[in-house]
């Protein structure tokens, strides 16, 4: 199993992710004509594999994007604070993998004119 199962488990029972998103929390890219608002996710780094003298401690310091994506600037602003309820701070085990901390390195807000979405 992997950390990214455990991240879309969290998701999943979060009540207040699915009153905003109900299933449009998506891998990587969204399908054609999605319908607004939705969220994307992915791994966009693993810079720290860590390793002792005894061998491969399996121990990551992985970082995930998230990508909330709508048609109005205030439904984007309501998924970011829903994120960050439920994944800041979080230490926690989330599928098989435990997670000692979620810190928020980044928060950007951005407008796709050519679709008409704001991005954060």
């Amino acid at each position: 199993m992997s950390i990214l199962t455990g991240i879309v488990a969290l998701f999943n029972n979060d009540n207040d992710l699915n009153a905003l998103l109900d299933t449009r929390f998506y891998p990587v890219t969204a399908p054609q004509n999605p319908t607004y608002p939705y969220c994307l996710y992915q791994r966009v780094s693993t810079p720290v594999r860590v390793s002792s003298h005894s061998g491969d401690s399996h121990l990551e310091s992985a970082r995930f994007q998230f990508t909330a994506v709508g048609k109005k600037a205030l439904d984007v602003d309501a998924i970011a604070a829903s994120l960050k309820a439920a994944y800041l701070g979080l230490r926690s085990t989330l599928d098989d993998t435990w997670v000692n901390g979620v810190f928020l390195a980044n928060d950007l807000d951005d407008f796709e004119p050519t679709l008409g979405t704001y991005r954060r």
